[in-house]
């Protein structure tokens, strides 16, 4: 059975030869029952056709040499092996292969693995451009960079969320972070050009032509939705620069992640309830994919093989990384509901939440059948407590607070004067979710300051029994139900407005038609029996406050004594 479906179209692969060539020079095993055929998820997929007799162990299906995957160290061999043909070349070079992957990663900067990835295969594309601007000269027609056209051809094609077209603010946060992400991108692009032509003055070459904006952000969004995450062995797995191959030693048991792009298996598509997962052999680093033998015993003769892309299906994530809405079926999804314009409902909402260290978001639990509010470790119904203010006075309470809360004597010098700690608390306020480094000093209980802790406030103002708690939830869901009310009447409103120009455009409409389904269902609930919104303890997953929320802005105020000069405090973006 040939690998791939005689009657395949390959995105970005005019002759599916080609990609058989590069499986077969990477030594890129298949197991017999696999073929590479398009899906009905879109795009391709990886297929399997069972054997007669039925599996009794999960069962190896795909095995990619280390060397054949991309990620932070592999990536190092191509690059010296540039690096040395570069030294070695006799004749003149329009631009050298390796001072232009050098020179996109200086200016970059890239601080994450994804970007790393992302930034080696924007030089890969640029040097594919140069190319075809010297279609005849010998260094590019020999480069070892070539071993990359197949995957960067896959890259340059695999189907992603595009640029917006319209960057007009728009109603939902997430879609506002998103669109804010693209035109940082952009700038990003823009100054990359910049530097470049300052960099190479002296050469006919233009980066914005030979390398357009919209190439970049296709490179872009194509790694970081085609990205796993690898374990590795931290002690053994390294990397031979005169060999120019990984070495394992099976003895070691540590580990980390890596994020790595695996050429064949990201063909895989997702499924929450997946049939396969990837692994690592132990003894070589080599990346598998197995078939779990449980799974697929139900299975038709012949089905396609999946993998859970994440444990759990978070919304907004899989829109973010990509680009599209997981389907609603029996198990549940995760969506986070931002509560924008607070001040509209709650007088200094946004200030009370941040003095109250309560980010103005809660989750929801839902699947095709129902839909739960997750109040678990969240303190949103402290937003509801009556008679909690926020004091606009709070910098005249300052420095004692400040010394209080931090235990500084007051005979230590901290380096600080009071205007420049009244500006690192103004910071906080104006700019991050939460505030710390001192006592709630910004909250009035009854017109005083009397809250000096935040885990006594429900008993500085009588709501620690379970009755006056129990009022306090109560207040946030009519609160919440108020909100997604408005929320309905908007989507509703802007229906048959959106100009569909693009694919952004039409993930915006689908967003809208599942909010609208989730908000829909949420008041029908509410209607019936307000508490039923209430995710019960039973279904409840620790994890999904820990692992699947969006984490808090703030800045992390870290204390570190002298005994010769006394206190200084340090500030720590998280």
């Amino acid at each position: 059975m040939p690998i791939i479906d005689p009657n395949t179209k390959i995105p970005g692969i005019s002759n599916n030869s080609h990609l058989i060539e590069w499986i077969n020079d990477n030594k890129v095993t298949f197991h017999e029952g696999v073929t590479i055929e398009e899906t009905t998820y879109g795009g391709i997929g990886l297929f399997f056709s069972k054997p007669d007799a039925a599996p009794s162990e999960d069962f190896e299906v795909l095995r990619i040499p280390r060397n054949a995957v991309y990620d932070m160290l592999t990536l190092l061999i191509p690059l010296e092996e540039i690096k040395l043909r570069d030294s070695t070349y006799e004749g003149k070079i329009p631009i050298k292969e390796s001072e232009l992957i050098m020179n996109f990663l200086s200016i970059l900067e890239p601080q994450t693995e994804t970007f790393i990835l992302c930034t080696y295969f924007l030089a890969f594309k640029a040097i594919e451009a140069i190319r075809m601007k010297y279609p005849n000269h010998d260094y590019y027609l020999n480069s070892p960079s070539h071993k990359f056209d197949v995957y960067l051809s896959i890259l340059s094609n695999t189907e992603t969320l595009k640029f917006p077209k319209s960057i007009a603010k728009q109603e939902d946060q997430f879609i506002n972070h998103y669109i804010s992400m693209c035109k940082k991108m952009n700038n990003e692009y823009e100054s990359v050009v910049e530097q470049m032509k300052i960099i190479y003055q002296d050469e006919e070459v233009d980066l914005a032509t030979m390398l357009p904006f919209e190439d970049c952000f296709q490179i872009f969004q194509a790694v970081r939705s085609r990205t796993l995450e690898i374990p590795r062995d931290i002690e053994t797995l390294t990397l031979d620069l005169q060999t120019k191959k990984l070495y394992a030693d099976n003895n070691n048991q540590n580990y980390v992640i890596d994020v790595t792009l695996v050429p064949t298996l990201d063909f895989a598509n997702h499924s929450h309830n997946s049939n396969g997962y990837f692994d690592v052999d132990r003894t070589n680093s080599d990346v598998l994919l197995k078939l779990d033998h449980e799974a697929i015993a139900t299975l038709p003769d012949k089905f396609e093989i999946t993998i859970s892309y994440n444990p759990e299906d978070y919304v907004q994530d899989f829109i973010y990384t990509y680009g599209f809405l997981p389907k609603q079926e029996d198990y549940f999804q995760i969506c986070e509901l931002k509560f924008d314009n607070l001040e509209k409902y709650i007088q200094d909402g946004l200030l009370l939440c941040k003095w109250m260290r309560i980010l103005p978001q809660v989750q929801l639990i839902i699947n095709n059948k129902e839909v739960y509010i997750n109040l678990f470790n969240n303190n949103l119904p402290l937003l509801f407590i009556e008679g909690i203010t926020f004091n606009m006075y709070w910098e005249d309470l300052l420095l004692d607070h400040f010394r209080t809360f931090n235990n500084i004597p007051e005979d230590y010098d901290t380096h600080i004067d009071d205007e420049e700690l009244q500006n690192m608390f103004a910071y906080q306020e104006a700019n991050y979710d939460y505030i710390n480094g001192i006592d709630p000093i910004g909250l009035l209980y009854n017109g005083e300051p009397c809250i000096t802790y935040l885990s006594k406030i429900l008993e500085i103002t009588g709501n620690d029994t379970d009755e006056a708690y129990d009022v306090l939830v109560r207040k946030a869901i009519d609160f919440i139900i108020c909100y997604i009310k408005e929320r309905l009447e908007v989507i509703e409103k802007s229906k048959g407005s959106h100009k569909i120009e693009n694919n952004f455009d039409e993930m915006i409409q689908s967003y809208d038609e599942y909010k609208e389904d989730i908000i829909k269902r949420m008041i029908a609930k509410y209607e019936h029996d307000p508490l039923s919104l209430l995710l019960p303890e039973s279904l409840a997953n620790p994890e999904w406050e820990v692992y699947y929320r969006t984490a808090p802005r703030e800045l992390k105020l870290e204390q570190k004594t002298d005994e010769s000069d006394g206190v200084s405090v340090h500030l720590e973006e998280r």
